[in-house]
């Protein structure tokens, strides 16, 4: 339960089915801050911290919780929370298994790991792909096309924001006249943090302060590289936040540089927030980004073009800015509102199928 997208997603289609009069429960594998979040709202958690990902007491824990709530539904989120809960569900006679999967690369993974996944999905009923591209990759990859169901993701388009552009450049301790560009994800590989280091370095601009917010196991990595570019002065570090929305609200800029994604809530978030998104140019990014028109798309991978990219947004007209940010929420409310993706899912768990093809 960290601040990762896909428990984020869990947590508004928790509320959504809450105000839907469904009666929810929710169990983590893992402890962190959003476990609170979930009692805050209303929502039963059970919370466990196992220190393996192969371990037995997962699945009899699992079988514990249902046989206590005797649910008509379990539905898993993330690999080990699939495996365990799909088998958990099918063998305590749960009537509707559902699984969502929120990464497309999550297919590239390991071959054991693709073997067991394959094995635990013969216990699902219905495998939900969270974006266009999650959908094709698991109709390539998977063995169990007929199951694979697409709801695209969906946010809350009320978001409130807490702070003020003011109180964020305060708690940063950076200057009024900076331009502030926000990036959130975990310090992984996947997010290609180092890419935006490199692209400020060849920006050369003082001004440009750049925020990321997140923790993961590359952050020495990426702490020595920034030094090695000498752009420390550009660089603000902040490992968790319980407020994402008003760093995003305060920023100039979003930028997401990853390698590949299923589809980013922080990305929905941000557009939601009208604001203006950078984003790398691979599949899941551009189902949603028209380049030019409700944001930018740079070449995935060159540092060059981001560096072009980032310069073209800090100078662009005030007019065509407003436009593309107006752009930006209107996408999210039009297709991407957690009401409808939550409506959606629960036409999966009452009778398997979609009113429509897509979300």
């Amino acid at each position: 339960m960290t601040y990762g997208g896909a428990q984020k997603f869990l947590i508004s289609l928790s509320q959504e089915h809450i105000r839907s009069k469904a009666e929810v429960a929710v169990i983590g594998l893992y402890p962190g801050p959003l476990g609170q979040s979930l009692n805050d709202y209303g929502i039963t958690y059970f919370e466990y911290n196992f220190k393996r990902k192969i371990d037995p007491r997962i699945l009899f824990e699992i079988m514990r919780v249902i046989r206590q709530w005797s649910p008509d539904v379990v539905h898993t989120h993330l690999g080990t929370a699939d495996f365990y809960g799909r088998i958990a569900a099918k063998l305590s006679k749960v009537k509707r298994v559902v699984s969502t999967i929120h990464n497309e690369e999550d297919w590239k993974s390991k071959a054991i790991y693709r073997h067991l996944d394959n094995f635990s999905l013969l216990f699902a009923d219905y495998i939900v792909a969270c974006s266009k591209s999650v959908y094709e990759s698991l109709n390539t990859q998977s063995e169990s096309n007929n199951k694979i169901k697409l709801i695209e993701n969906g946010v809350d388009t009320s978001i409130e924001v807490r702070k003020s552009r003011e109180d964020i450049y305060r708690e940063i301790n950076i200057t009024t006249d900076s331009r502030l560009i926000v990036c959130i994800g975990r310090l992984e590989e996947q997010k290609n943090h180092q890419l935006l280091l490199k692209a400020i370095s060849i920006l050369k601009r003082p001004e440009l302060k750049v925020c990321f917010i997140g923790a993961g196991s590359r952050e020495v990595f990426l702490k020595e590289l920034e030094i090695q570019l000498g752009i420390s002065d550009n660089i603000i570090w902040i490992p968790q936040t319980s407020d994402p929305y008003s760093y995003i609200s305060a920023s100039d800029i979003m930028v997401l540089p990853s390698l590949w994604e299923g589809l980013p809530i922080v990305l929905l978030e941000s557009m939601s927030l009208e604001k203006l998104i950078i984003a790398s140019d691979i599949e899941s990014h551009r189902h949603v980004i028209n380049s030019g028109r409700n944001g930018f798309l740079f070449r995935s991978g060159d540092a060059d073009d981001l560096a072009r990219c980032i310069k073209a947004a800090l100078d662009i007209d005030k007019n065509l800015l407003k436009d593309i940010e107006v752009s930006a929420n209107q996408t999210v409310k039009s297709r991407y509102d957690i009401k409808e993706a939550a409506r959606k899912y629960m036409e999966v768990y009452t009778n398997g199928k979609l009113s429509s093809a897509e979300c």
